[in-house]
């Protein structure tokens, strides 16, 4: 068979489209949901024999990356379409499909959320009552989702459903690995009480970190993005209104950086004139990877300093308290990716993450998806690097603002994997700040 490379890679395009819009039309009307195919005009892509046929083609240099985009779109297009019946039956059982979005999504906690921050501590055993009943009512199209993807990475040779799109499957190695490694840590920063409900309310609390309350604006709009980021242009005027920090305490100054960041990423990906399957990865990695390191501006004092106008003590308070938050933010994530991945039974996780609080504190209706995990890595690697080329205000160097806009306009896996640091050295970047 003769592949036409550009012809695949324009269908593919259409999927992925196609398939955002149902997902928004499953959550707006799910009996129309349920009358409509996705894939009807783009079926090519969605299948096995393409696949194959693109795992045995043998490219010209100029079509390398082409093709491994493709290759992975291919993957990620059949998984999708055999997803349907789960996310159609989830949802008919008033469950909460699993279109959950990345890194930058669960900063927000959303409503599950609010018990454990707005109530007193009486109260916070309704919250966990919350998340309890969601998790039991989802662990069946869960676990019956998950088999599916597993036997279908399976016959296609993978070790893992999302080894083919990423480099390798040591993604809830990397996980296991930075929960474990960083236990006596998170207990120094929070303790919990002996009492499930109490430990996951007290954990809540602490990781959405409403303690650090000094110098943000009296409203987080876009202005203040602006009068921040300027040398970032339209990326800045891209974002969506972010939500009051009132509600979230100073997490929702980290999602909404982390939305900067995927604002930044998208903005200049569509002023790029790469092929689609080229530039896109179909789990936006490297949007991710922005997000990360814009939400990681919370732990530089210098940003506290610099862009609130806090003193240098207090900056450094502040910073150590975001520290904190998002360790305990990025342990929660990846345990539950490690339970995803079947390494780590539930209560495992639970034990390890929340000092042995239930099983069901580990949120399974916002279960992370394993471009969190190389996010987390990926953006302490790339927070690095802007602090090495350019110091700890890089936010405010317009030389930084042109070399995060060359990047965010660069293909899908351009950066060098290679460099990306260890669970262990993840653990120790996070320490560091604490």
């Amino acid at each position: 068979m003769t592949l036409e490379l550009p012809h695949l890679d324009t269908l593919a395009k259409q999927a992925s489209v196609s398939w955002t819009r149902w997902q928004d039309l499953v959550r707006v009307d799910l009996d129309a949901a349920k009358r409509t195919d996705p894939f009807t005009a783009t079926r090519l892509v969605t299948g096995q024999s393409l696949l194959l046929d693109l795992r045995a083609h043998k490219a010209s240099p100029g079509e390398t990356g082409l093709l491994d985009g493709l290759t992975r779109w291919a993957y990620a297009l059949l998984q999708a379409r055999l997803s349907i019946p789960f996310v159609l039956e989830a949802r008919t059982l008033n469950e909460a499909p699993s279109l959950v979005p990345a890194f930058a999504e669960s900063l927000a906690w959303r409503g599950l959320w609010r018990a454990a921050l707005l109530e007193p501590v009486p109260r916070a055993a309704e919250y966990v009552k919350t998340i309890d009943g969601i998790s039991a009512a989802m662990t069946g199209v869960e676990k019956r989702a998950l088999e599916v993807r597993m036997e279908a990475s399976r016959r296609l040779g993978y070790a893992h459903p999302d080894e083919p799109l990423l480099l390798d499957g040591a993604t809830a190695d990397f996980a296991r690995a930075f929960v474990t490694g960083t236990v006596d840590c998170a207990k120094d920063i929070v303790r919990l009480e002996s009492d499930a409900a109490s430990a996951a309310a007290t954990y809540a609390r602490r990781e959405l970190c409403r303690d650090a309350t000094e110098g943000w604006p009296a409203r987080l709009s876009g202005h203040w993005f602006d009068d921040v980021f300027a040398g970032l242009g339209g990326a800045v005027r891209r974002m969506p209104a972010p939500r009051s920090p009132a509600i979230w305490g100073a997490m929702s100054f980290a999602r909404s950086l982390a939305t900067l960041g995927l604002a930044l990423r998208s903005h200049y990906l569509l002023l790029s004139k790469l092929p689609f399957a080229e530039r896109a990865h179909p789990r936006n990695v490297e949007g991710q990877t922005f997000a990360t390191t814009f939400a990681f501006l919370l732990l530089s004092p210098a940003f506290h300093h610099r862009a609130l106008g806090l003193g240098r003590d207090a900056a450094r308070d502040q910073a150590r308290r975001c520290a904190g938050s998002l360790l305990l933010a990025s342990r929660r994530a990846l345990a539950c990716t490690a339970v995803r991945a079947g390494d780590w039974a539930a209560d495992d996780a639970a034990h390890v993450t929340y000092n042995g609080a239930d099983p069901s504190c580990l949120m399974r209706a916002l279960l992370s998806r394993t471009p969190q995990v190389w996010a987390i890595a990926e953006g302490i690697a790339f927070t690095q690097l802007m602090v090495n080329r350019f110091d700890e205000d890089w936010f405010r160097n317009p030389r930084a603002h042109q070399f995060l806009i060359d990047r965010a306009g660069a293909p899908a896996f351009a950066t060098d994997r290679t460099a990306m640091l260890s669970a262990v050295q993840c653990g120790q970047w996070f320490e560091s700040r604490v």
